[in-house]
């Protein structure tokens, strides 16, 4: 009785897996939400009024759950970028990018905010037809998907650099950066994207496990002018200038070596994330220089 229990709670398991699957590949983000794939499928088949009904309709009566009501508002969002009401999608973005309690919707969101300015540019009536295709939709996706994942590119060498040149006070809001351009990439799914996503994925790693490395030679270089300068302490007269000067260099040298450690430390939770979400090969560099 036990392993009839088991092995259908697995096959329900594997069903809702496989459904959510399907809910990001057609819609480009996974909202776990099945009326919003029905309201796609209404208005790639030309009954756009329609599609707008069923996800006002759901919208009200998703009142009282937060969760639920972002996500068909996102839905809503998608399905007026796609109708080419870039306006009417704004309005409904611009509060959701802003939830600081729902990552996933927020940063949803910032995309759509991204994807809906690109699809103004295709004003006319043909174009707005065009984008109402699952194919044309699914290019815009991987447009924007590629502009987030060089955003963040950018972000991590800068962030390398800096570690490169001991410019730690930089490097928390370069890293920042780099992880909310992640994050917006990382939130486009579509079945075409499944190895770019991963590709990603790993090249982020590697940028973030190269920045680690690079701050953990400074550190170490930082601890050794602490220690060379405390040796120096000793071999200096008493109150005269060279004893004061190697005091501050000890000092300065100890606390760089600790602020910069507790930055490092936040490189490496935001590597060891990417490579926990992704499965990866744990990477040089895993430690901070503690």
């Amino acid at each position: 009785m036990l392993a009839g229990n088991k092995a259908g709670f697995l096959l329900l398991a594997i069903a809702l897996v496989a459904a959510n699957t399907l809910l990001a590949g057609t819609i480009g983000f996974d909202l776990k939400e099945p009326v919003v794939s029905e309201a796609i499928e209404l208005l790639e088949a030309g009954r756009s009024g329609e599609a707008v009904k069923k996800l006002e309709d759901a919208d009200q009566s998703a009142r009282g759950d937060a969760g639920r009501r972002h996500a068909i508002q996102l839905g809503q969002a998608i399905l007026d970028i796609r109708r080419g009401e870039q306006a009417a999608a704004r309005k409904i973005l611009a509060p959701l990018a802003k939830l600081e309690d729902e990552a996933d919707i927020a940063y949803a969101a910032e995309a759509l905010q991204v994807i809906s300015q690109r699809a103004e540019k295709k004003r006319g009536s043909k174009e707005n037809r065009a984008l109402i295709a699952g194919d044309a939709w699914a290019e815009l996706l991987r447009e924007c998907f590629d502009s987030f994942a060089k955003e963040c590119e950018k972000a991590d060498d800068t962030l390398v650099q800096s570690c490169k040149n001991r410019q730690f006070q930089l490097v928390e809001n370069q890293l920042q950066q780099s992880c909310d351009a992640r994050e917006r990439a990382l939130v486009i799914q579509t079945d075409e994207l499944t190895q770019a996503r991963t590709d990603f994925a790993q090249a982020h790693h590697a940028r973030l496990s190269r920045a680690i490395e690079a701050a953990n030679v400074k550190i170490a270089e930082r601890k050794n002018d602490a220690k060379t300068a405390g040796k120096d302490i000793k071999k200096r007269r008493r109150y005269s200038d060279e004893r004061k000067q190697a005091k501050k260099d000890n000092i300065e040298a100890r606390h760089e070596a600790r602020d910069a450690t507790e930055i490092v430390d936040l490189i490496v939770q935001e590597r060891d994330d990417i490579e926990l979400r992704f499965g990866l090969k744990n990477a040089k560099g895993r430690k901070s220089g503690k």
